[in-house]
């Protein structure tokens, strides 16, 4: 046997032993499937060094022709199971257009245990250059999570809420500093499980804890920072959560992190976009709706953010709030509101927001998101995207919606990188993990996307969207049955016009054409006392194989700005059409080459 296939490769808390394809973290085995295995040890073996993605692909999957979204989905697993170093960095880093990077300090180990390749003490021979090719260090991690609401009072539960991801919102902004996105921490948000150990599954150095507890109309925040490493009491508080100095609570929070973590200042961190106490309340409630992800929750956010701007008219976050509440009541799959009628709304808040603050990256990409499923203004909306990524390279929704675009405009492998950098930024965020399948319906890999779906599903079951497009995914494998249950059970969870409709094709491509007649018949009612688009018509429509149908109600979707006709170039539920010249004229209406 060689040196390299008898090597064990050491890096932070895992052991990969290349002869038996064996990964252990802190001596237990961990699961991946062969390829992911074959991958991770390609890398591992050329540590600090890029790989091209052909040459990746070259070694996992030896004379066979294999599309590097899949070499990307592998990585992504990967990823999600080795979480971060000590430093907070992921193991694997990324290079836009080229390939990948693993970072991590790699021992390799011979049969005897001892360290092969060993450099005495002194030696130069890795050149400056080579050096300084490496990525710099991050020095700190940290993971803040949910304050604990002692009084389980929901009055306050958003206030709680809206305080830990305004510190983690803060502190992303400090560059030595690594900080655990929202979705991530939130998924222990009510638990029982010990914060260190959290922390220690998170790969974080340091945690901050805080519990708020209320008496009578006065409430009071404990904070404490805490060496994950050994338990010590590094820094703490307690706060006195009046209203009319939350703003300075905060700024003394995250100048006491600073200090203890040796971060040094930085004006971004504590920039204030209001000071008015009242509006930043009632910003942080919508906030806490919009997280909900829900129909209910979308309405309320929007009277919350309106609330908030008339306690401060010059508040431009609260604009970006309104702008994207507005939006997504647009949205495909609740399909709530009539396009012409919301989304000019939604463009004049986030024009306002921009005009506030230019320097808002999430302004920018409130607006290029607007341009680009409401105008369809291909060159704005990409132009805003890149303003929005250049002012903040961290902000995970400007990757997210970026990615939109790109499959779009039929730019696959970008649009698919997008997203990976999303969920890098954020990898529990259940939006840019549904994305990724929906990216798989649209390039036709439809076992991808019912693998990550069901996945997605069996940590949310509640999650809305994804059983609407796990139901697309089955009804393109012609899984009928599958796909109806799917969106029954999404209808369940928000009884949607979308829903219904989908079920109305699902029906009438399965052969059952008259409960997909009366499902078509169920729309033109309803659209007589609510809005029902008509992208949700033309589906039924075609089902049917009525085909004359769907185009008259593609042209009305034309009219209404339907969000549903940015993805005609890739939508696979139209393919059928695609022969007819009707089709062609479609996109060029639509600024799209056929």
């Amino acid at each position: 046997m060689s040196e390299q296939q008898a090597a064990v490769y050491v890096f932070g808390p895992f052991q990969l032993d290349a002869s038996s394809l064996l990964l252990l973290r802190d001596g237990k085995p961990v699961s991946l499937t062969p390829k992911a295995m074959d991958t991770l040890l390609v890398l591992v073996e050329s540590s600090g060094r890029v790989l091209q993605k052909d040459e990746i692909l070259s070694k996992v999957w030896p004379d066979t022709f294999i599309e590097e979204a899949t070499l990307a989905q592998n990585i992504f697993t990967i990823r999600k199971m080795l979480g971060v170093d000590a430093n907070g960095r992921p193991y694997i880093e990324t290079i836009p257009r080229r390939g990948y990077r693993f970072v991590a300090e790699v021992k390799k180990l011979g049969p005897d245990g001892l360290e092969l390749g060993a450099k005495p003490a002194g030696d130069a021979s890795q050149s400056a250059a080579a050096a300084a090719a490496q990525p710099a260090p991050i020095t700190k991690s940290l993971a803040v999570l949910p304050f604990n609401n002692l009084s389980k009072s929901e009055e306050i539960e958003y206030f709680v809420d809206g305080i830990t991801e305004s510190v983690i919102n803060s502190l992303a902004r400090v560059p030595q500093l690594r900080v655990m996105a929202r979705s991530t921490v939130f998924r222990y948000k009510g638990g029982d499980k010990d914060p260190i150990e959290v922390a220690r599954e998170l790969g974080v150095q340091t945690v901050l804890l805080g519990w708020v507890s209320q008496r009578g109309e006065h409430l009071t925040a404990s904070m404490e920072l805490v060496d994950v490493a050994n338990g010590w009491h590094i820094w703490g508080k307690q706060y006195s959560l009046t209203p009319a100095y939350i703003f300075e609570i905060q700024e003394d929070i995250l100048r006491n992190l600073r200090d203890k973590l040796q971060l040094g200042p930085d004006d971004q961190a504590t920039k204030r976009y209001t000071s008015n106490a009242e509006a930043y309340r009632l910003y942080l409630k919508g906030r806490h709706y919009w997280n909900k992800r829900t129909v209910e929750g979308y309405q309320k956010a929007i009277g919350c953010f309106r609330e908030a701007i008339e306690g401060d008219p010059n508040y431009a976050l609260a604009y970006t709030g309104l702008a994207d509440a507005y939006s997504l009541q647009c949205s495909p799959f609740y399909g709530l509101r009539q396009p012409t009628e919301i989304m000019p709304r939604a463009r004049a808040a986030a024009e306002k927001a921009l005009y506030l603050d230019d320097s808002l990256a999430e302004a920018h990409t409130s607006l290029a998101y607007i341009k680009l499923v409401y105008n369809w203004d291909w060159e704005a909306a990409e132009a805003g995207f890149k303003r929005a990524l250049m002012l903040d390279p961290r902000c995970a929704h400007a990757h997210h919606w970026y990615s939109h675009y790109l499959i779009a405009v039929g730019k696959n492998q970008e649009a698919l990188e997008e997203n990976m950098k999303a969920q890098e930024l954020d990898p529990h965020e259940a939006t840019y993990n549904q994305h990724l399948a929906w990216y798989y319906v649209f390039t036709r890999e439809y076992d991808k996307a019912i693998e990550n779906l069901r996945e997605s599903i069996s940590q949310d079951p509640n999650f809305y969207p994804a059983h609407i497009i796990l139901g697309i995914a089955y009804r393109q494998k012609e899984m009928y049955a599958e796909a109806v249950a799917e969106f029954e059970e999404a209808r369940r969870l928000e009884d949607t016009i979308p829903a219904l409709a989908f079920i109305g094709h699902a029906y009438g491509v399965a052969g059952e054409k008259k409960k997909a007649r009366a499902i078509h018949d169920e729309l033109k009612k309803k659209s007589g006392r609510q809005y029902v688009s008509a992208y949700c018509k033309a589906i039924v429509a075609i089902g049917l194989n009525e085909y004359d149908e769907a185009f008259r109600h593609l042209d009305d979707a034309y009219h209404e700005h339907s969000e549903w006709l940015m993805w005609i170039k890739v939508n696979p539920a139209l393919d059928h059409l695609r022969h007819d010249p009707r089709f062609d004229k479609l996109l060029q209406r639509l600024g799209l080459q056929p």
